[in-house]
């Protein structure tokens, strides 16, 4: 057999075989597990004694038609109600956070400049702590800045990521605007607990 010869049949052949396959497919999609569909009423009788063709051409010509779909009603999304807004909203006070996830964290604070009208030199430079999967899971560490103790102030925002290509992140979080961190009032700290996320 020549080269075009080869050149020109195999395409030919392929496509037959593609088209056989959709084929068998179809029949079977429209007839599962090789049960024949319910015919029509408009069938006389010879044709329902016929039995199907083993590539299931015949079960296409056997679909009913006339059925109507059956109408269900629609199901309810049920609404969660949103989580509370921290009791104490304008307290300043430590952070404590724990990283409850299986993933390297980093943690930022964008803390406010007291006394700053001027909304684009409103923030200080951002500062951030990195946490290892589990550190400080359950008590959390406290937090604290190079030159000195960390007081978190309302309006402060706090953001986390993963370091580890995981690609998941933590919030934004405003304090005392969202519901995280919260305010623990026995010990006078904002808490931020990092939890683990679906993919």
């Amino acid at each position: 057999m020549t080269t075009d010869l080869k050149l020109k049949l195999y395409p030919a052949l392929i496509g037959v075989l593609t088209t056989i396959i959709a084929i068998l497919l179809l029949g079977r999609l429209i007839s599962p597990a090789g049960k024949p569909a319910s015919r029509s009423s408009s069938f006389n009788s010879s044709e329902a004694d016929r039995p199907l063709a083993a590539s299931g051409l015949s079960a296409i010509a056997t679909v009913p038609w006339t059925e109507s779909l059956v109408e269900t009603e629609p199901v309810a999304t049920p609404v969660l109600p949103a989580p509370a807004l921290p009791a104490i909203a304008d307290q300043s006070g430590r952070l404590r956070v724990s990283n409850s996830t299986p993933h390297v964290v980093r943690v930022v604070l964008l803390a406010q400049k007291p006394d700053s009208d001027s909304d684009t030199d409103r923030y200080r430079e951002a500062v951030h702590w990195d946490f290892a999967p589990g550190e400080g899971a359950g008590k959390g560490l406290l937090l604290s800045l190079p030159d000195g103790e960390l007081q978190l102030q309302p309006n402060d925002v706090l953001m986390g990521f993963s370091l580890d290509g995981s690609q998941r992140y933590w919030g934004p979080y405003v304090v005392g605007q969202t519901p995280f961190p919260s305010w623990n009032d026995s010990t006078g700290e904002w808490t931020l607990d990092l939890v683990p996320k679906a993919p």
